[in-house]
């Protein structure tokens, strides 16, 4: 229970810090105005950036495996082939 108000308790902080809301104290009331705006523009940035992260994201999961920059596979050469002692085979020239 304590850990949820300390949670909600920074949320808030770090709402005001980020100007999402404003208090003005009178001496009769207390008001609270939310931004709308600035919280509409901090949302459409977040949504922005967390698009920009998941398309890189995307792109260094299909470079790494391998869909993008293929190389071409060459057969080996004779020479980096394993060699067979077998006296029954044909004799092999290079």
């Amino acid at each position: 229970m304590f850990r949820t108000l300390v949670i909600l308790g920074v949320l808030a902080v770090c709402a005001f810090m980020a100007g999402w809301f404003t208090i003005q104290r009178d001496e009769n009331e207390t008001t609270i105005r939310f931004n709308r705006d600035e919280i509409r523009a901090d949302t459409s940035k977040a949504i922005a950036k967390g698009r920009e992260l998941l398309e890189n994201g995307r792109d260094q999961q299909a470079e790494d495996d391998g869909l993008f920059h293929q190389q071409a596979t060459r057969p080996a050469p004779p020479w980096e082939q394993p060699f067979l002692d077998d006296a029954s085979a044909a004799p092999r020239q290079y």
